[in-house]
């Protein structure tokens, strides 16, 4: 997975339209709709209408699937998300997933600049109540978090 990021360097705004993806990734990983959840130490959880499972290796879940081929963006938004929530603290795992990973119950529009699909995810307000901040502190959690990911992508060039 390290390879890609010698490929194309990405930017803080590029590092958030990933997150953006994972959810829909994981739908289409498991063809059905899912929901997310995050505990106390920012650790994401999946529940689908089979049940709640672990994202402890999701990719190597036996899966009836259409086309190979059309998985391999999804398992690639997957895999990334999971490496960079390896560096990052339970707050700003937690900050990082309100903010962009959890964009359930919310609109999405179509960004014909970018011919990508934007997700509303939690106003800057909702997701620093959910984590008992102020505004200002979840924009700081958020821009350390974002910026600790730059670093380990460079790091790992």
């Amino acid at each position: 997975m390290k390879e890609i990021y010698r490929e194309v360097p990405l930017t803080e705004d590029d590092i958030i339209d990933i997150l953006q993806q994972y959810k829909p990734s994981l739908s289409k990983i498991f063809q059905k709709p899912v929901i997310l959840s995050v505990d106390e130490e920012g650790n994401i959880h999946v529940s689908t209408s089979v049940g709640q499972m672990s994202l402890e290796p999701i990719v190597n879940t036996s899966l009836k699937v259409v086309s190979v081929e059309e998985l391999k963006r999804p398992v690639a938004i997957v895999k990334l998300v999971e490496e960079w929530w390896e560096v990052l603290t339970p707050q700003q795992r937690k900050a990082i997933f309100y903010r962009y990973v959890d964009h359930s119950n919310t609109q999405y529009k179509l960004d014909v600049d970018d011919f990508r699909i934007k997700y509303n995810a939690k106003s800057e307000r909702e997701a620093a109540r959910l984590l008992n901040v102020s505004k200002t502190t979840l924009r700081e959690i958020v821009d350390r978090a974002l910026k600790k990911i730059v670093r380990w992508i460079n790091e790992v060039q």
